[in-house]
């Protein structure tokens, strides 16, 4: 039977049954509690990691991918379970780094101005407002989030694209985040940086 209070074995006080995770035992009959507390087992996991973070990140990697499907289904169900308080959090994010997120949002208008080159007629930009009204209308059809991707990034890793009709096309959000500031695979070959 689990004792009310037990003494941890880390920090030595005495902390009821509560601040202890249960342990199932190798045959899975009975149970224990685990001989430290939660806020000890988190803190010695914590220097674990830090005393090898390659090994930790390697183990990481390798339990990821034996339970990819598993883990990405429960983040899922995660996420939709909890919308509202991930909301919550969210504004509260945006209103403690208001200055930061504000900085960066200049940043990108300022890296967007200097990619669009002066030449561009009134079509040009005509066009170029006409792919983020697609990507608006698909957002409000579909319900998923859609973003106007420059195929090749305005900020890549030794190149650079412009902001130009041309360049763009509507993908959706979390493709264009998976993107990141990567050349499409199509046009790899085209480039040294490939190699």
């Amino acid at each position: 039977m689990i004792p009310f209070k037990k003494i941890c074995k880390r920090c030595r006080i005495c902390k009821p049954s509560g601040e202890y995770s249960e342990m199932k035992s190798k045959s899975g009959i009975s149970s224990y509690l685990y001989p430290y507390c939660m806020e000890c087992a988190r803190a010695r996991a914590r220097e674990n990691y830090r005393s090898n973070i390659p090994r930790a990140r390697a183990t990481k990697a390798k339990n990821y991918e034996k339970n990819k499907e598993r883990d990405r289904a429960y983040a899922v169900q995660y996420r939709a379970s909890h919308k509202a308080r991930n909301a919550e959090l969210d504004r509260e994010y945006k209103i403690a780094n208001r200055a930061r997120l504000t900085a960066n949002q200049n940043a990108r208008y300022e890296v967007n101005a200097r990619a669009t080159p002066k030449w561009l007629s009134l079509i040009h930009k005509a066009l170029i407002q006409e792919f983020y009204e697609i990507a608006r209308c698909l957002k409000t059809q579909t319900g998923v989030k859609h973003h106007v991707d420059h195929i090749f990034p305005l900020r890549g890793k030794g190149f650079c694209g412009l902001n130009v009709p041309w360049n763009l096309r509507v993908i959706s959000a979390s493709d264009n985040v998976k993107k990141h500031a990567k050349i499409p695979i199509e046009f790899k070959e085209l480039f040294w940086m490939a190699a």
